[in-house]
């Protein structure tokens, strides 16, 4: 099982320090919305006010094979219908990588998310940055050693 340490540390970066300077409104924090069909959703961050709700992604659009990473893409477009659910009046998505802040800005571009999420880019300090790169390598490498189940 690959460790997170190192992803939920750059989450409560953006969501501390990032989101506040950037965005204003703040603090920031992790808590459960409510949803427009009656349900809850544990949101990265919601403001005090909870007018504002963030979804804060770590992952790369592509594998280390340098494929689309259908995966880690198809957790975004989830966490986006629950921030399109979420009765927060400004949705916002922070993206900690340029690959994906990318894929999903094209996205958008072409009508495949919806045009009302903000979409931004919260580029990590250098450190915490190159720790992130090479959690990241230490996972794939773990799920290329990992025996295929049948």
């Amino acid at each position: 099982m690959a460790d997170t340490t190192v992803q939920r540390e750059a989450e409560e970066w953006v969501r501390t320090d990032w989101m506040p300077r950037t965005l204003g409104g703040g603090p920031y924090t992790r808590e459960k919305i409510k949803l427009d069909a009656g349900g809850q959703y544990a949101c990265d961050a919601v403001s005090a006010d909870h007018q504002t709700a963030a979804i804060i992604a770590t992952s790369r659009s592509t594998t280390s094979g340098n494929k689309h990473a259908v995966g880690k893409v198809t957790k975004v477009r989830s966490d986006i219908l629950f921030l399109v659910m979420s009765l927060a009046r400004r949705k916002v998505l922070v993206l900690t990588d340029q690959s994906m802040h990318a894929w999903c800005r094209k996205e958008q571009d072409a009508g495949r998310l919806p045009r009302f999420i903000e979409i931004h880019h919260a580029q990590l300090p250098t450190e915490l940055a190159d720790k992130l790169v090479e959690a990241q390598e230490r996972a794939s490498q773990e799920m290329r050693a990992a025996p295929v189940e049948q």
